[in-house]
């Protein structure tokens, strides 16, 4: 009997016993590293005004998000968490969400667009559309890009990454829709930029920002009695301190100009568009915007990723750095991302009314 005792406690002790154990290891155990890892993005991205490392951790908002949700479920599972570890928790909670909150909450643009005059009677208001797309320097899939551009039928086309054999396609396949066209393809890199039009491209000039760097397209355009100023640019990505000062020293420098262009005339109406290899977690995008006096076409849209807009389970949701930035005249009717042309960024597609001049 004696035996039969001591040997009681060892078969509670077997394998299905300790399966609770090791759960309440683990458990505890994941959730530190994610938030550890989460803390040390954040606090890494508050040096991103300085520092291109610190730039990268800014773009990846939405994934430290996504990191944050599986922390959240984990101490679901076991809520046996500190109070240092739920306070901890509560402050990335409301960190993010305040960095985020703009994808949902267009707070600059109902400020700015409440001042439009529209003609809500008649509306007899001018409209046009523009498709932005980067086509990957190395993609071949021509007729992918080609049948997008189609599909959409937008007014303008912006271009990035242009090489030389899509030029010849856009010039010879799409010369009769798009009679208008500033094509300047790069060979030897993935700077390449054009733009194609349905509307009389004027007063047009294409200009390294900075001297050295890549080439940007200034143009007007004029819809009726409207004329639009545009903007297709290219900066470089941050990937490194030399193209974090260069891709900086651009934005300045556009921002500087548009400052300028609406000091001169308020009413002036100026988009400025492409892969500007900035998010608007970026505290950069942000300067852009207050410098420029234009405001964000992303707000109140959600997450609307182009850059590996599909995700992967390594990399969920991709990164949001096609942009579109107007003056508070335009109206933003419609925002969307377009199909997969075989790059790795989706186009991005926009339409705007134009206001009616008194």
């Amino acid at each position: 009997m004696l035996a039969d005792d001591q040997d009681s406690p060892k078969a509670e002790s077997g394998p299905s016993a300790s399966r609770p154990g090791w759960f309440c290891r683990v458990v505890p155990n994941s959730r530190r590293f994610i938030i550890t890892l989460v803390i040390s993005m954040c606090v890494g991205s508050l040096t991103a005004r300085w520092w291109y490392v610190g730039e990268l951790l800014a773009s990846l908002r939405v994934q430290t998000a996504i990191g944050l949700v599986v922390g959240l479920l984990l101490f679901s599972l076991n809520p046996r968490g500190t109070r240092k570890e739920w306070s901890i928790l509560l402050v990335l909670v409301v960190a993010h969400a305040w960095w985020l909150s703009p994808a949902w909450l267009p707070l600059r643009t109902t400020r700015q667009f409440s001042t439009n005059r529209l003609d809500r009677k008649t509306g007899q208001v001018s409209e046009f559309t523009v498709l932005s797309m980067n086509v990957l320097s190395s993609n071949q899939d021509h007729a992918a890009i080609l049948t997008e551009i189609q599909r959409t039928n937008a007014d303008l086309v912006a271009i990035q990454e242009l090489s030389q054999p899509l030029t010849r396609r856009l010039e010879r396949e799409l010369g009769g829709e798009y009679p208008y066209q500033v094509l300047k393809p790069d060979e030897f890199g993935n700077f390449g930029i054009g733009l194609i039009s349905k509307f009389p491209i004027q007063d047009h000039q294409v200009v390294r920002i900075p001297n050295d760097g890549p080439m940007t397209v200034f143009s007007q355009l004029h819809f009726g009695s409207q004329v639009v100023r545009l903007v297709v640019t290219h900066p470089v990505p941050p990937m490194n301190t030399a193209y974090f000062e260069m891709r900086n020293s651009q934005l300045d420098q556009l921002a500087a100009y548009c400052r300028d262009e609406l000091s001169t005339a308020p009413k002036k109406n100026i988009l400025m568009i492409g892969d500007m290899n900035l998010t608007p977690w970026s505290p950069h995008f942000g300067r852009l915007l207050r410098q420029s006096g234009l405001i964000s076409s992303a707000d109140g849209h959600g997450i609307q990723p182009t850059w590996y807009a599909a995700g992967s389970a390594v990399f969920p949701l991709g990164l949001v750095i096609d942009q579109a930035l107007v003056s508070p005249r335009l109206l933003l009717l419609e925002r969307r991302i377009g199909l997969d042309i075989g790059s790795d960024h989706r186009p991005l597609f926009l339409r705007y009314r134009l206001p009616i001049e008194p």
